[in-house]
């Protein structure tokens, strides 16, 4: 994992205010690990902050709320063998692995000529599912679309936390 490890020393992107500078940040953060990496994994897109819309079925939050991920950083990258992974940043401020944190990623499409790409990560160990559609439309930025859908779980919190289910749909610009 030198990618996690190399990534958990890296400067965070600060969330920038206007989308233009954030993009900027986002586009210099992949160079950087395009260039620390080159030839052991192919950085696909780096996305930041993410806004967007939670349905919450619980008793402490209930119905249609506002939610985002305001320090959110997601990394979609693909290894020589073609392994896919989305490296994200939890909520710790600590760069993680889908697939280390035991997640299955799948990739469902890739469009040949605009790389638009779709993938879902899913943990069978929770039922937690995330679908990324990551799109690259010309002359205007690229996008990450995505969703989680998360059954209740209980966090290991002390004391431990219950929360019921939540279904959520986010967007962030990615580089």
């Amino acid at each position: 994992m030198k990618l996690i490890a190399a990534l958990a020393l890296a400067t965070c992107i600060p969330v920038a205010a206007v989308a233009a500078a954030e993009r900027d940040e986002l586009t210099e953060f992949r160079i950087e690990l395009e260039r620390e990496f080159a030839g052991e994994v192919t950085v696909l897109a780096v996305c930041g902050a993410s806004t967007g819309r939670a349905f919450y079925r619980d008793e402490a939050t209930k119905g249609w709320q506002e939610d985002s991920i305001s320090q959110g950083k997601y990394i979609f990258w693909m290894d020589s063998n073609g392994t896919r992974d989305v490296i994200f940043m939890d909520a710790r401020g600590e760069f993680q692995s889908a697939m280390g944190d035991g997640g299955s990623v799948t990739q469902y499409f890739v469009h040949p000529d605009s790389g638009d790409f779709l993938w879902a990560v899913s943990y069978p160990q929770t039922g937690v599912t995330e679908i990324f559609n990551v799109t690259h439309d010309a002359g205007s930025p690229s996008l990450v679309l995505w969703s989680s859908n998360k059954p209740s779980l209980e966090y290991p919190t002390i004391p431990p936390v219950t929360l019921g289910p939540k279904v959520a749909a986010f967007v962030a610009n990615c580089a």
